[in-house]
This record gives structure tokens, C-alpha cells and sequence, in this order.
């Protein structure tokens, strides 16, 4: 949990819009990484993508979500769409 509502990128027009899932971090996902300007943290994005890098090698799944709205792992869990999940999610092993 972070700060973050999830994997900010701009989109064509430059509007900002939350990537909702990365199957694996390519350049395609890397190239939106902006330097952490202002806050709390350490490291900023990037060292949250590398953590949940570690989660795809091993066939896990990571959720980049915001730590500060109420009930949001609850949410996760739900299987309702907050943040950004990182990793393949096997749709036929979700329970609801």
C-alpha cells in the first residue's frame, strides 16, 4: 500500500489515468516512470515495481494500491478493481 492510487501513466492526450493491470514490467511500462518529486516515501514507483517484479518471478501477484482509503484491502480481495495488480491473475481461481 502506498500513497499512490496505483501505476499513474499518461496517456496519448497527457492525461494522467491509473494503469489498472501490468502482466510483466517492459520498457513499454518502465518508460512512465516519473522521478518522486514531493512526500513521505523512499524510492517512489520504481522500487514498488521492482518488489512486484519479484512477485512474477515467482508466479505471485502484487496490487499497487492507495493505503489510505477505507477498507482497501478488503476491496482487493473483493476482486474489485483498485490500484494496479502486477502479475498474471488466473481467472478461473478467483473466489468470490
Amino acid at each position: 500500500l502506498t500513497t499512490a492510487q496505483g501505476f499513474i501513466i499518461k496517456n496519448e492526450r497527457g492525461e494522467e489515468q491509473i494503469l489498472s493491470h501490468i502482466i510483466e514490467l517492459n520498457n513499454d511500462v518502465l518508460q512512465h516512470i516519473e522521478k518522486h518529486k514531493v512526500g513521505l516515501s523512499v524510492g517512489g514507483m520504481k522500487s514498488k515495481l521492482e518488489a512486484a517484479s519479484n512477485m512474477i518471478h515467482v508466479g505471485g501477484v502484487a496490487v499497487i494500491a492507495p493505503g489510505n482509503m477505507k477498507d482497501v484491502l478488503h476491496q482487493i480481495f473483493k476482486g474489485e478493481n483498485i490500484g494496479t495488480v502486477v502479475g498474471e491473475i488466473d481467472p478461473n481461481n478467483i473466489q468470490k
